[in-house]
């Protein structure tokens, strides 16, 4: 399915929803994914709350206990 068509019937999801005001949010944050997709991709591989599935308020909290294995234990609460 071109990118176009999977926006365009999506954003017409919203209208058989009756979501008329989230059309143009749903557009616009789909244009952007479709236009940026690759580099967003990349700024998400290297961002820790992305990579580690954890919040930063937890990340933050374990790295204050366990600074040295706090990626270990979020990979393992991962398993």
């Amino acid at each position: 399915i071109p990118a176009h068509a999977a926006i365009g019937e999506t954003v017409g999801c919203a209208d058989k929803l009756k979501k008329t005001w989230a059309k143009g949010l749903l557009n616009a944050v789909l244009r952007n994914a479709q236009r940026d997709g690759e580099a967003l991709l990349i700024e998400l591989e290297h961002d820790p709350v992305v990579r580690t599935a954890h919040p930063r308020w937890l990340q933050k909290a374990l790295k204050a206990a366990w600074p040295e294995q706090w990626e270990t234990i979020c990979a393992a609460n991962n398993a």
